[in-house]
């Protein structure tokens, strides 16, 4: 047999998510534990009862309560608007009702000698004629409560013991003491407000005096527009010390940008200068060019004198001696000329370094002046700054002092008034009339409640720790699982089977029966849309029912007119000869080691269209043999001969067989039974079968009982009804019914 990979799935609707959550179905359950249920409510119903005469006996409880009533503090004290004052109340009461359920209160209770009219109480702390008040104590802060009454302005205290009369007496004395102790902590608390208030009154007085003290010794000059004027003083000279020093930074740069430029001159390698004209001047009128000039001068009339007297000619010596000493005397001129403008130059220089140096002085000087003018102006705005802080500040304290000697003086007279009282009794206790304890409703449906959650805890704990599989949802939430049916329990059956191994050839009207046909539908729709001939029939676990489903669902199909081949490839346990009343060989095991042809050993059954192909010689069983080539051909020759061909397995937890041989056929079917194997085992199949070359078509969940999950117990007592009388005679009244 070929190997092809396995055919596409059919659905199209994508595989379902794997879950690794517990699904419990509510109405499952109900039904499941309903006779539970119904057991345990009657139980906690008749426990409820019996704790309720119990209580009523030993611990009768009534019940005495007194009412306070809590007012708002005065607004002119508090100085808060309305949802502050509110906020202030709630904490108010609170804190009342911690006073009031404090020690020194209770304790002051029942240590006052009025509590032994509370005789009954009193005889019950008390111990050879002594009274035990540390005992009592104890006891009396259980009895009594302190709470706010929703939605009021009241605290409400009560008290409950056996007798009512000491109920009534005791909370009354708690009502006396703590209305007592209030007034004490009240008229306490006042004086020491009152005493509070003038002592910050006294330390402001002192605090005002002291600030203007210092303000009088900042002020230097008499006032503070003395000091605003000093300031603004200061501001000018720095504003003018500036400038100057701004004006003084220009004449500097202006000279240094002057001396770079002639020093530029001189250091040139070429050596000329453009001497300024002022320089040019000075030099002209040197003495030495004067007598220089003179000297030349002269020369020039003399020669020009013998020029003009023709006594000699232009060549004549002396005429020659006197041009060449005007020659010279002009280039000692010049020499000279030149000598001089590099001294004066040189000095012009000298003289601007000078000068810089002088400018550079006065610069120092005007900065100098510049910062002692800058720390004059912070100084005084510093001055005037602190002296102005001062008198916002005064004068704050002086509007707070104000104020703390007016509510000084409202609350000297308020203190005197009713308002000052913020608590007062609203409602004084009465003699109780009835039990405050025991409740009959509040007990038994306490108890009810208490009994029926711990059962139905239980019920879930047990429920949640049971990993068998119960019905067909455990398979789906396995996820990427079809389930191709339910077969329901034989002992559910109406019918009674009394062997559902062939129950679709024995008992064709049997619910099981039916359960089959409705398997059969999706499993033939699955494999002539997929081209699939061999089938793989696996169960997890032994026991599983693998052989009755194989064998049913062989049956169901040969009986819609397909030719179908049920072999035996379970060779540690073969039933199916048993089944069909056929011999054991010739089977498989002949046919794989050659000792028979596969025509030879298929046998014939009882129902049309369905041969059956046996486990074969016991001695030749190799079950080694279900993963060779020739079983891959086996498979291919019946395929070509049938319609259908169905092989029932070992199951897999026991024997790899059943994995070897899906991977040799064209899809496979799991089979997974109600209440007796696990969710992991029958899980991992599962994943071994998809992961295998053979699809897997769904599984088939079997013994599946009506309280577990599968079919309902109506539902299966319809169907056989209705095909119980699919014979009788019709009726002569029809009906629209079927």
């Amino acid at each position: 047999m070929t190997t092809m990979p396995p055919p596409p799935r059919l659905s199209s609707a994508p595989p379902p998510v794997a879950t690794s959550g517990i699904s419990l179905d509510p109405a499952k359950l109900l039904r499941k534990y309903l006779v539970v249920l119904i057991v345990s409510t009657i139980v906690a119903i008749g426990l409820g009862v019996a704790v309720y005469f119990q209580q009523l006996y030993f611990n009768p409880q009534f019940e005495s309560t007194v009412r306070y009533e809590v007012t708002s503090a005065p607004d002119s004290l508090t100085g808060q608007d309305e949802a502050r004052n509110l906020d202030e109340l709630e904490f108010f009461m609170n804190t009342q009702i911690q006073l009031m359920q404090s020690a020194e209160v209770l304790d002051a209770t029942v240590s006052n000698p009025a509590a032994a009219n509370a005789s009954t109480w009193y005889a019950e702390y008390s111990e050879g004629g002594s009274f035990q008040p540390a005992a009592a104590l104890r006891a009396f802060e259980d009895q009594l409560t302190a709470s706010v009454v929703p939605g009021t302005f009241l605290i409400e205290v009560a008290v409950r013991y056996r007798s009512g009369s000491d109920a009534f007496r005791l909370v009354g004395l708690h009502r006396d003491v703590y209305m007592q102790n209030w007034r004490t902590r009240t008229n306490t608390s006042q004086n020491q407000q009152q005493i509070d208030i003038r002592a910050q009154v006294d330390e402001l007085t002192t605090r005002i005096d002291s600030l203007q003290d210092r303000r009088e010794n900042r002020l230097t000059s008499g006032d503070i527009d003395s000091l605003n004027e000093q300031q603004t003083n200061a501001a000018r000279q720095l504003d003018l010390a500036t400038a100057e020093l701004i004006m003084k930074q220009q004449e500097i740069a202006q000279v240094a940008e002057l001396r770079d430029t002639y020093r530029e001159q001189l250091d040139s390698p070429t050596g000329s200068v453009t001497y300024p004209d002022s320089v040019r001047a000075e030099v002209e009128s040197d003495p030495r060019l004067a007598v220089i000039r003179n000297q030349l001068n002269a020369l020039e009339v003399q020669r020009d004198a013998l020029t003009a007297s023709g006594v000699i000619g232009p060549n004549h010596r002396e005429l020659t001696t006197l041009r060449a000493q005007i020659d010279a005397q002009r280039r000692k001129l010049e020499s000279e000329r030149q000598s001089l403008l590099a001294e004066r130059f040189d000095g012009l220089v000298d003289s601007l370094d000078l000068n810089i140096a002088g400018l550079r002085r006065q610069e120092s000087e005007l900065l100098r002046k510049q910062e002692t003018e800058k720390i004059e102006k912070a100084r005084l705005l510093r001055e005037i700054a602190e002296i102005q802080d001062a008198d916002q500040e005064i004068a704050s304290l002086i509007t707070r002092r104000a104020e703390l000697e007016a509510a000084a003086d409202e609350f000297a007279t308020l203190a005197d008034t009713e308002r000052s009282d913020r608590i007062q009794v609203a409602l004084n206790p009465r003699l109780p009339d009835g039990r405050a304890w025991p409740k009959a409703f509040i007990i038994i449906a306490a108890t009810l409640v208490l009994f029926m959650g711990a059962v139905s805890g239980l019920i879930l704990l047990r429920e949640v720790l049971d990993q068998r599989v119960k019905g067909p949802g455990d398979i789906t939430a396995m996820g990427r699982t079809r389930l191709l049916g339910v077969v329901p329990n034989a002992k559910e059956d109406p019918g009674s089977p009394s062997d559902i191994s062939a129950c679709f050839l024995d008992h064709p009207s049997s619910v099981i029966a039916e359960s089959f046909r409705q398997i059969r539908a999706p499993a033939l729709k699955l494999i002539q849309q997929a081209g699939h001939k061999t089938i793989t029939v696996l169960g997890a676990s032994p026991d599983s029912g693998t052989t009755t489903i194989a064998t049913n669902l062989a049956l169901a199909c040969a009986a819609s007119d397909q030719r179908v081949l049920l072999i035996d490839a379970n060779m540690r346990r073969p039933a199916l000869h048993r089944v069909f009343d056929a011999r054991e060989a010739p089977g498989l095991a002949d046919v794989l080691t050659g000792n028979a042809g596969l025509g030879e050993a298929v046998q014939a059954t009882r129902a049309a269209n369905l041969d059956v192909l046996t486990a074969g010689d016991r001695e030749r069983r190799l079950y080694e043999g279900l993963a060779t080539q020739g079983m891959s051909a086996l498979l291919d020759e019946a395929a070509s001969a049938y319609d259908i061909v169905f092989i029932d397995v070992p199951p897999a937890i026991v024997s790899g067989d059943g994995l070897a041989v899906a991977n040799r056929t064209d899809a496979s079917i799991l089979v997974a039974r109600a209440m007796f194997e696990k969710k992991g085992s029958v899980n991992r199949v599962r994943s071994e079968l998809t992961d295998a070359k053979s699809e897997l078509l769904g599984a088939v969940v079997n013994g599946v009982r009506s309280a577990a999950g599968g079919y309902m117990r109506s539902n299966i007592l319809a169907t056989h009804d209705y095909h119980s009388k699919q014979d009788s005679p019709r009726p002569a009244k029809t009906s629209n019914k079927g």
